[in-house]
């Protein structure tokens, strides 16, 4: 992996250095015959066979080349053949042995010079002869797409460890030869990525577009226990674990140079402070600004105390070296928000920077926003202490760095406005309504002052602090916001998506007088550099961008189609899955602020508690209420929402809706958010969707046998009259962050019992039990399943309300997510008894499928590709036995109608405070 060095010319980089397998030395095919049937062979020929998974196994067969160990086995063919085979001319590779080892260790520092040298030859290769180049490119996209799919299976880390901190023994001091098995497979998984992200750039340079064989490695080939292991002995922070993996999934080069960047971050390594220590995989309790080291003379009791900023010799509010706090007048603040006459669009306070040009000191001006008035807003994470709990006050060490941090922006001139939340969002007052109202009003703006700033200056300590200003490599600046305490909280989210130019603050702006890095066009930057730099800064731009929501042109909501708005809120939920925020019960509010749904401010209903589950449940309801009734996304919500895994809405309704979008879940192939072909609509029962799928109809025995819990075999089906059509259906297991499976079966509320009975009694009260599969996409694929969702169809006479054409709706109530796969032609006619080959005595290929169909007892009609259904979900459980949990037994009951978000008034008036940059 030395070649990284040609990327991350940072101090941080750390490369790591794996031995050379001398056995190689007697194995003849590493050292000539490199071409595309070579590599796939190469197994065969050295003792090994891949079986329908990619999980590599003896063969116990002849071979022609020695037998090699599964360690040299990997080395052979995952690093050198795929080197050889890959970058190479005709059948000559750009590297040989003699350059890829030294000293006995595997060395790629001169993969960068191979790697132009190989975009040249297949650049001049597509001008003289495109159709070779064409099947060049493609026997290099397979060569890499077998080596992957095979280290997935057999190098990857399993999921659990992905999920949650990993116990002491897993990475127990002293087991050597686990250290050195992952950092080979570390080192064979950046190679691959490499390799797959420099062809990808070489075909997007030659402009060869080919449908169907596009490279998918943006989930990466790993990922790698490696990472996993320096997670474990950093002691990096649970939840800080599961938010970095979460976001960068399988890909082992972001990971590994991601944990590398954040080596001293308290943010994620804070093992030594107060109240970290009850840190879990999905809440972190470390709070910068108010926890202390464990040695620390001052209690356990937590006090919020605002920072100085980093280049300030005083440590605390306490210090003879104070220097002093300084903030607007607030009543200032509160009359220019009284005259805000929209809840949306209205004005706002500004505040401007003044110095006394005699004794230097600073003072603050407030000023009314007016169109066209240039500003800048900062965002930052409250935790690290730019906030105040008290008043609307900050270090003046503070206001001195964002006025330099201004100055780099906006260039030279007397003054700057700019807005911070610590000083624009009144807090509560002392026994007023004025202070909470003039706060909700505060709040409802967010999206409306960050849309018109005309920067965005964010703040992050850490980046601050070991952030260089002196030098813009994108790759750096990505992998150091990427694990950032920025790029992990819910506010900052939208912050970054509705700004228009986004400045990352970095270490020694003041002393190198250098503009903070401006993230619309820092990656611009790559252009014209080595095909290897160029290659992976794509890779870190569209990880970075996805997770900020910034992955196209900037476009007004209204110019935008619906399946345009909907891939919006997809885009939005992708994001939010792993960010967290310090009050889960304001997650339906920075979701309103962030997709800019106006928010009622003149609904006197009952209060609920954002503390509280069962409220916090309500106020989703109310929130997909909102979106359901609002003009721009009211026919928006993502048909393909319906698939997600997790714990869903209990509420009639409601019951095909996630609980919360804050849920670290991975989506199933084939990603059925990313296809919202047609408009969708929010009924009282349930959502409205057009999507492809099946009727099916078993026997009454079949019936029992598909809807039994205790029963999770699969089923096939056939859906024509010749039989040579056949699906397979399994229930869908819940995936983790890396697509790997665990064992339980899902539905979505994860308790499939009740609703197994409540079907087996309208069985046997013989009620016709209607069943049926939604898909996200015609005619499933062979190679893996897809998603779907098993439903029951309930009697209805309802059209459906999106089409102007007279299409009937099926109203139905999801049973269970499914995986439905097709068969291949000639898979369904083997009979279960018969494992040898098909001409063996008694095979017929075509009664075989007549035998089939007899005993699966379950035939399909597959339905219109755009039938409309009307999904919601079955009622949970009622309470049988005392300590179940509430949450697992409550039955809704019915409620009055209620406007969206007034239930967070207790946020507003009661007490809480909004800090909007850490919740």
């Amino acid at each position: 992996m030395q070649h990284l060095r040609h990327v991350y010319d940072s101090q941080w980089l750390k490369t790591v250095t794996v031995g050379y397998f001398d056995t190689l030395n007697h194995c003849c095919t590493t050292k000539q015959l490199w071409t595309y049937d070579n590599f796939v062979s190469f197994p065969k020929q050295h003792g090994y066979r891949i079986d329908e998974n990619y999980r590599l196994h003896p063969s116990g067969k002849r071979t022609s080349c020695v037998i090699l160990d599964r360690p040299a086995l990997d080395q052979a063919w995952l690093f050198f053949q795929l080197i050889y085979c890959v970058v190479r001319k005709q059948e000559e590779p750009f590297l040989d042995y003699e350059k890829l080892v030294s000293d006995g260790k595997l060395d790629t520092s001169t993969l960068p010079e191979a790697l132009d040298e190989w975009h040249k030859h297949m650049h001049d290769l597509h001008k003289r002869d495109p159709g070779a180049a064409i099947m060049r490119f493609l026997e290099a996209n397979q060569i890499l797409e077998l080596a992957k799919q095979v280290v997935l299976a057999n190098l990857a880390e399993n999921s659990p460890f992905m999920l949650v901190p990993q116990h002491t023994k897993r990475y127990e001091k002293g087991n050597r030869a686990n250290e050195l098995s992952e950092e080979r497979n570390l080192c064979i998984m950046i190679l691959g990525e490499t390799l797959s992200a420099v062809l990808t750039r070489m075909m997007r340079t030659c402009k060869v577009n080919l449908p169907g064989w596009e490279l998918d490695d943006g989930g990466g080939w790993g990922p790698p226990a490696y990472v996993s292991r320096m997670m474990f002995n950093d002691e990096w922070c649970p939840r800080s674990q599961a938010t970095v993996k979460g976001q960068l999934g399988r890909n082992a080069t972001l990971l590994y140079v991601t944990v590398l960047a954040h080596e001293n971050n308290r943010h994620n390594c804070h093992h030594n402070y107060q109240h970290s220590q009850r840190c879990t995989s999905s809440k972190c309790e470390f709070i910068e600004a108010s926890d202390s080291p464990l040695d620390s003379s001052r209690g356990p009791i937590r006090e919020y105390r605002p920072s100085h900023s980093l280049a300030c010799s005083a440590t605390d509010s306490v210090d003879n070296k104070d220097c002093g706090m300084i903030g607007p007048n607030e009543d200032e603040i509160l009359d220019v928000l009284e005259r805000s006459d929209h809840p949306r669009t209205g004005v706002f306070p500004l505040i401007r920077i003044l110095e006394d040009k005699e004794t230097k000191d600073l003072k603050l001006k407030v000023e009314e926003w007016k169109a066209g008035t240039p500003y800048a807003t900062i965002s930052h994470v409250w935790s690290q202490g730019l906030g105040n709990r008290n008043k609307r006050e900050i270090h003046v060490c503070q206001l001195r760095a964002i006025e330099n941090l201004l100055k780099q922006v906006f260039g030279e001139q007397e003054s700057y406005l700019f807005w911070l939340d610590t000083f624009a969002i009144p807090q509560r007052g002392t026994g007023e309504t004025r202070h909470a109202q003039l706060k909700r009003k505060a709040i409802g703006l967010i999206h409306h002052i960050f849309n018109n700033a005309q920067h965005c200056i964010i703040l992050d300590r850490y980046l601050m602090m070991y952030g260089r200003a002196f030098d813009h490599n994108c790759s750096i600046i990505g992998a150091e916001i990427l694990a950032s305490g920025w790029m992990m909280r819910l506010w900052t989210l939208q912050e970054a998506f509705v700004s228009d130019q986004l400045h990352l603050a970095l270490g020694g702006h003041d002393v190198y007088n250098k503009k903070p890095p401006n993230l619309n066009n820092v990656w611009t930057e790559t252009n014209g550099q080595e095909v290897l730099k160029s290659s992976m800064t794509d890779i870190m731009r569209v990880k970075v961008e996805h997770n900020l929501m910034r992955t196209g042109p900037k476009k007004a909501l209204a110019r935008k189609s619906t399946s345009e708005r909907a891939l919006l809120i997809a885009s939005a939920w992708r994001a939010v899955r792993y960010r967290t925020t310090r009050n889960p019960g304001e997650e339906t509010l920075a979701l309103s602020s962030l997709l800019d749904i106006p928010i009622p401010q003149d609904d006197e209903s009952s209060v609920l508690s954002t503390s509280r589950e069962e409220d916090r449940e309500r106020l989703m309801e109310r929130f997909w209420e909102t979106v359901g009734k609002d003009d721009d996304f009211g026919k928006s919500i993502p048909p393909g929402i319906i698939f997600l895994p997790g714990k869903r809405l209990s509420s009639e309704g409601f019951r095909w809706a996630p609980f919360t979008w804050m849920s670290g879940e991975v989506e199933a192939y084939p990603f059925p958010l990313d296809n919202p072909k047609h408009p969708t609509k929010l009924t009282s029962k349930g959502l409205v969707v057009q999507l492809p799928g099946f009727r099916l109809y078993p026997t009454r025995d079949k019936l029992c046998d598909i809807i039994s819990t205790s029963n999770r075999s699969s089923f096939k089906f056939s859906v024509g009259r010749g039989l040579d059509e056949w699906y397979q259906v399994s229930a869908a297991r819940r995936r983790s962050q890396l697509n790997d499976i665990s064992a339980p079966l899902d539905n979505g509320n994860h308790d499939l019992h009740p609703i197994a009975l409540e079907l087996k009694k309208d069985i046997d009260s013989g009620k016709p039990l209607k069943l049926g599969i939604i898909l996200s996409r015609p005619r499933p694929v062979e190679v893996q399943g897809e998603i779907g969702l098993l439903v029951k169809i309930c009697d209805s006479e309802d059209r459906c309300p999106l089409s102007g054409r007279d299409k009937p709706l099926l109203t139905c109530k999801i049973i269970r997510r499914i995986e439905v796969s097709r068969l291949a032609i000639g898979a369904s006619e083997i009979p279960p008894w018969q494992t040898g080959s098909r001409e063996a005595h008694g095979y017929d290929p075509i009664l075989s499928r007549y035998e089939r169909f007899k005993r699966e007892k379950v035939a399909g009609v597959q339905l219109d590709d755009a039938q409309s259904w009307c999904v919601d979900g079955f009622p949970g459980k009622t309470p049988t036995t005392v300590g179940v949990k509430r949450s697992q037994t409550d039955v809704p009951t019915a409620r009055q109608p209620r406007g969206f978000l007034s239930k967070l008034k207790r946020v507003m008036t009661s007490g809480s405070r909004f800090e909007s940059s850490d919740l």
